[in-house]
């Protein structure tokens, strides 16, 4: 897994455990713990807005619909809704690439910048409602 990935695995599982209240604390916590050595890693913002937008729509366990409070205008949180609904109709994207993912949810030549990373280590470790 990528550390965006560890990090939304991470975020998902405090906010599960109730050690967060917030997705968006959930993630700073997380990524400040995987990512502690990289400033720059730490404020990239488009794996954050996959994990907040997921947990906005309530498809991350165990996290309510519409906490995140996350405006619908974030493409990053909409890549990862379609590319999680992808894997709900057909699982088997889970174990093709991250870019032909990623290639089925955004507009070409967008280039892909950690989101699927973010779906797929929530989808592969079971913190995805299917």
């Amino acid at each position: 897994m990528s550390k965006f990935g560890d990090t939304a695995v991470c975020a998902a599982k405090l906010l599960a455990r109730g050690k967060c209240k917030e997705p968006d604390e959930a993630w700073k916590q997380a990524v400040a713990k995987i990512c502690a050595s990289s400033d720059s890693m730490q404020k990239k913002c488009c794996p954050k807005i996959a994990f907040r937008g997921l947990c906005d729509a309530g498809l991350v366990k165990n996290v309510l619909k519409g906490c995140a409070k996350l405006s619908t205008n974030y493409n990053n949180a909409n890549y990862a809704i379609k590319a999680t609904k992808l894997l709900k109709k057909d699982p088997s994207w889970a174990v093709g690439t991250i870019i032909g993912l990623w290639r089925e949810v955004a507009p070409q030549p967008k280039s892909h910048d950690q989101q699927m990373n973010v779906v797929l280590a929530l989808w592969k470790n079971d913190q995805i409602v299917r």
